[in-house]
């Protein structure tokens, strides 16, 4: 999820389609288990360029109970609503497992025919 974000973000006129299912730390600046990491963004860059508005389908998942990256899916989602970007979110009962990546998967191909 955190590879999806990382290049869907950045290469934005290649991918239209980006889906990050239990996106893991490190877009943002953390710390962690005495680990830091400066971040693949800034807060504030994190958005789609203006040319690629309203054509980008950008969706984040997360699991209600993923202690593997806990809150940073959350975090991910409500930067892109403080910087006004459009995109899905939604919480799925599970943890970092494939029930909730299996059925975010389902979910997002969905989207690319709708």
């Amino acid at each position: 999820g955190r590879v999806a974000l990382h290049l869907g973000l950045k290469l934005q006129d290649i991918f239209g389609y980006v889906g990050a299912f239990c996106p893991a730390p490190g877009v943002f600046g953390y710390t962690l288990n005495n680990v830091t990491e400066e971040g693949l963004y800034k807060r504030e860059e994190f958005k789609i360029q203006e040319e690629y508005v309203g054509k980008t389908l950008l969706m984040i998942t997360a699991g209600d109970v993923d202690w593997v990256v806990k809150e940073h899916p959350v975090s991910y989602h409500e930067q892109l609503d403080a910087n006004g970007v459009e995109h899905v979110w939604y919480v799925l009962p599970g943890g970092h497992d494939f029930n909730v990546v299996g059925k975010s998967f389902y979910n997002f191909v969905k989207e690319l025919f709708v």
